[in-house]
């Protein structure tokens, strides 16, 4: 064995004997963790019974029925109150004013005392005439606080209750401790989602501490919603962290585009693969499937899928903050040091002092900033182990070693890498995705640009550049080269949470099916792209290929590698998943491969039959 791959199989082996306890009681909490808690919009579900004019008890009713025990209750806007009818704008005698019919004392009184409280100048004109000094805009933003003897009533009926207040910037402390006791009792009030933008308070930051006090004081707990990013959300969990869950809804105006099936399916998705205990439930209230019986078969559909995949309909609790210690994450660095050094010297002649250049500029990161030292080991591990493993390939390749072993250590390298993150990054802030791993679409493009570039350096096409790109081109070969460039512009934009290209239609059957099959759906890019190219270089060793076709392959390798790596990244998704994931796509690239391998034996044949476009 070479001595760098000697260096590298030690980096590898470190990596497992650090990692195995941590990873031991990773497994253990995130199997603990199995209660879910659906909260259903109590608008929505105003709506619905309004417009089919059912009573509001018996809806709520039927939800017990079903195991949904927790509501959401929006504070509403003024422009909710007006489009209610409950409001009604009128003229009055000032023009610094705008003016509204209320349509009872108690709540012209209400409005009265939360508008006072904001900071506005409230006054009456005339019999249930209120007048408030609004700027423009503001009656869609301002809230209207909350009416106590409706939540005491929606208690009574079994519910808890999540309350969803909105911010209005800048409140101080003790304009939210007025807030909160212009609410009242919070006894059977679990939690707080916050409407809008931003979470309550934010805008000063003593404000948030003193929400975070009062969630202390109140044993509440808060959730965020995830992908929204509401101003002020990593401030207030790193400041009470035991009180914070992560939620997961789809909006309105995205839920008009699901079927119940596929909105149960993304839920169940975020329990499982996200870690998210607490779903918030939006109903389908667009004409057409607003029939309050269509919704119920959707909220029944979605508890039982939640039961069947192993979790309990309950009140859901938050996890309590953790860490690596840091001794851990040095070992680690230390070992990533290592396998850096050892890629280092595939492309140049590093000396061994850089070793401990690399570990000392780690360690000082961690020690200043430990959340941005994690970070950075993430990244340089997602450029490192990936790489190193096609590296390896690429070796034994060119020098007709045997690729059993070869094979085993580029997976054992990788799968090292993903170890380091899943341990290096274990913190509740990246379990919560409050942090996340830096850099996704530099960790999946590096390592190819690396490949690349080792793939010339070290002959492994026996060909120079301009060869493999320009020389003797064939017809057939400009079309791989697009087909390529199409295939690398798609591979960015589909990367990430938020693609710029969607998934169509027909993929999106495919992953429902093989997730409805397996239980964790496989990544696309190893079952379908990476590993079947492996198999291919494999079966295929000794052909005579022009380059480009080695070429292709060979990214195709790393991009299997890569997306590998970039599993390990989600740290909000159970271990175990993310193995069994790995698992799907390694079997069931065979089958592919098969398919692959048919289609390039007739394809060879046609090929050969007609010499003007042979190889």
């Amino acid at each position: 064995m070479e001595r760098r791959w000697l260096i590298l199989l030690i980096s590898v082996v470190i990596i497992g004997l650090v990692s195995f306890p941590v990873l031991v009681e990773r497994v253990n909490r995130e199997a603990s963790q199995t209660v879910i808690q659906p909260v259903v919009d109590l608008q929505d579900l105003t709506r619905i019974g309004k417009s089919e004019n059912l009573p509001l008890s018996s809806l709520l009713s039927q939800l017990l029925q079903l195991r949904y025990s927790t509501l959401g209750v929006n504070e509403p806007v003024l422009k909710e109150l007006i489009d209610e009818g409950l409001v009604i704008p009128t003229v009055g005698p000032s023009p610094d004013f705008k003016y509204y019919q209320v349509g009872s004392q108690s709540l012209l009184e209400q409005l009265e005392q939360h508008f006072s409280l904001l900071g506005k100048t409230v006054t009456q004109a005339g019999a249930g005439v209120l007048g408030v000094n609004l700027s423009p805009g503001e009656e869609e933003r301002i809230g209207t606080g909350w009416n106590r003897e409706w939540l005491d009533w929606l208690q009574s009926q079994g519910f808890e209750l999540y309350l969803r207040p909105r911010n209005w910037r800048g409140m101080p402390p003790s304009v939210l401790a007025d807030y909160w006791e212009e609410v009242g009792s919070l006894q059977g009030v679990k939690g707080l989602i916050f409407a809008g933008e931003e979470i309550l308070g934010y805008g000063n930051s003593r404000s948030i501490e003193w929400l975070a006090s009062f969630l202390e004081e109140e044993n509440l707990v808060w959730g965020y919603v995830e992908f929204i990013g509401q101003k002020g959300e990593v401030h207030l969990a790193t400041l009470a962290p035991q009180h914070t869950l992560r939620v997961h809804s789809i909006p309105p105006e995205e839920l008009k585009n699901y079927s119940p099936q596929r909105a149960s399916e993304r839920f169940m998705r975020a329990a499982k693969e996200r870690s998210v205990r607490v779903l918030y439930v939006r109903l389908f209230t667009e004409p057409g499937f607003s029939n309050w019986d269509r919704n119920l078969n959707y909220l029944s559909f979605l508890s039982d899928q939640l039961v069947q995949g192993g979790f309990s309909l309950g009140s859901a609790s938050p996890m309590l903050p953790f860490s690596v210690g840091k001794i851990t994450l040095f070992v680690l660095a230390f070992s990533l040091s290592l396998a850096l050094f050892v890629l280092g010297n595939s492309y140049f002649s590093w000396k061994w002092w850089t070793i401990p250049v690399f570990f000392l500029g780690f360690a000082l990161v961690l020690i200043l900033n430990q959340i941005a030292g994690m970070k950075i080991m993430g990244l340089t591990a997602g450029l490192t182990y990936p790489t190193l493993a096609v590296i390896i390939l690429i070796d034994a390749w060119r020098k007709n070693q045997s690729l059993v072993w070869s094979v085993i250590f580029a997976f054992a390298v990788t799968l090292a890498g993903g170890i380091l993150v899943s341990v290096a990054l274990y913190h509740w802030l990246f379990v919560l995705r409050l942090h996340q791993f830096w850099g996704v679409k530099v960790s999946l493009v590096v390592p190819l640009l690396l490949i690349i570039l080792y793939l010339f350096k070290s002959g492994g096409l026996n060909h120079q550049l301009e060869q493999v790109a320009l020389g003797r081109m064939r017809r057939f070969e400009l079309v791989v080269l697009l087909v390529m460039g199409v295939a690398a512009v798609i591979y960015l934009t589909r990367s990430g949470n938020f693609p710029i290209l969607p998934a169509s239609g027909l993929e999106l059957r495919m992953r429902s099916f093989l997730e409805n099959l397996l239980f964790i759906r496989p990544r696309t890019k190893e079952f379908l792209i990476g590993y079947p190219a492996l198999w291919l270089l494999l079966a295929y060793r000794k052909e005579q290929w022009y380059p480009i076709y080695h070429f292709v392959l060979w990214v195709a390798v790393g991009i299997g590698f890569t997306t590998m790596f970039n599993s390990f990244c989600h740290l909000h998704t159970p271990w175990s998943y993310i193995l069994l994931r790995f698992g799907h796509a390694l079997w069931l690239s065979l089958p592919v491969f098969l398919v692959y391998f048919l289609l390039v034996k007739i394809c060879l044949f046609v090929w050969r039959s007609i010499k003007e476009w042979g190889i």
